[in-house]
């Protein structure tokens, strides 16, 4: 129940987000997707292999550019470690992609691209340990990413999106860093509105 709530708590902050980035001027351009998907953080053994997490996001995507940009909040669901349980921890990134193609009309079906990002956590720890106190662990860290991804859209306004990729944290390497550096999958279901 824990999960669930922290999830929609996620989606509301997104959606919170969304409605201010409508009342912003350049929000209404070409096109602006929204989506919903899942992340896989691939962290090795010593983080018990690979956790799935959750993303909700916001781009803009301008016909005749091949650059585009937009955030994502992402929630990774606390899982065990060795020495303790981790707390849900929330991730905000700054996308930018560049489509390999030229992005000619809201007709194209297959787009795809390369990416990078920025990443900053925002909340999430060791929550229990027999062996630390973690009343004063740090929670923020910084990241910078990159890969490749693919948009296949089912209609003009429905899509689907598959990106791998790698992620390098900045975070120092201690018994708090639930996120070190890492490579990464994700996929998804994107929705996108085309503006005049």
């Amino acid at each position: 129940m824990k999960k669930i709530n922290l999830t929609l708590l996620v989606l509301i902050i997104g959606l919170s987000g969304i409605a201010q980035y409508k009342k912003a001027s350049y929000f209404g351009k070409d096109g602006r997707i929204y989506g919903l998907g899942t992340h896989f953080y691939a962290l090795g053994s010593e983080y018990s292999g690979t956790h799935m997490g959750y993303t909700l996001s916001v781009s803009i995507d301008r016909e005749g550019k091949q650059l585009f940009t937009g955030w994502e909040f992402q929630y990774l669901p606390g899982y065990g470690t060795a020495i303790g349980k981790t707390d849900g921890s929330f991730f905000y990134s700054y996308n930018f992609g560049y489509f390999l193609l030229k992005n000619e009309n809201a007709e194209q079906k297959i787009k795809p691209y390369l990416a990078a990002a920025l990443t900053g956590s925002l909340l999430g720890g060791v929550k229990e340990s027999s062996v630390y106190d973690d009343s004063d662990a740090p929670r923020f860290g910084f990241g910078i990413g990159g890969g490749a991804g693919l948009f296949y859209y089912l209609k003009p306004w429905l899509g689907l999106q598959a990106e791998g990729g790698y992620t390098y944290q900045f975070a120092k390497k201690d018994i708090y860093n639930v996120l070190p550096k890492h490579p990464y999958a994700s996929i998804g279901v994107r929705f996108r509105i085309v503006s005049n």
